[in-house]
């Protein structure tokens, strides 16, 4: 994203100028953009990324749930992730949270969200995030199964970049 701010500074022949403010002016994100090499900027976000286990490395699913309280949202998000973790045993997945989602309220409905974080599966007859996908589907499944007259709502975005 900032290189392409800083690639836009300016019209045609004439040069521009980017002021970009940050706390950390020496970061390799920061000083790769001011320098527009995208390759090196490449190379070091996904050595972090492997690091870190962030994707593409792994797949991450973010589930989202809604409630009429923050507390009520929060305490169905705490059943899925404790099924959820009944389901780990041997397979390659994590669950992080429950935590209140970035957007804790929306639309007048209280938001928590979990996040399932696991191996991509590469096999023929399934998508890079299928094992973790399919666990928080299958728990999803179940709760809706379970919920009577409670009014959450559970979501799982089918696309990995609509998370939240």
């Amino acid at each position: 994203m900032l290189t392409q701010v800083v690639g836009r500074a300016g019209r045609g022949e004439t040069a521009g100028e980017a002021i970009i403010q940050t706390l950390y002016p020496e970061h390799y994100s920061i000083q790769l953009a001011c320098r527009q090499d995208y390759p090196a900027f490449f190379d070091r976000e996904l050595e972090f990324r492997r690091a870190m286990r962030y994707p593409p490395v792994v797949a991450l699913v973010n589930g989202v749930v809604r409630g009429p309280t923050h507390d009520e949202a929060m305490a169905a998000a705490g059943e899925l992730v404790a099924r959820l973790r009944t389901r780990q045993g041997s397979a390659a997945f994590d669950v992080l949270g429950p935590a209140p989602a970035p957007l804790a309220r929306l639309r007048g409905e209280h938001r928590a969200q979990f996040f399932v974080k696991g191996q991509p599966h590469r096999g023929p007859s399934c998508g890079r995030r299928c094992s973790t996908r399919s666990a928080s589907g299958r728990t999803q499944a179940e709760d809706h199964d379970r919920r009577r007259s409670d009014q959450r709502i559970v979501s799982v975005p089918d696309s990995p970049t609509s998370a939240g």
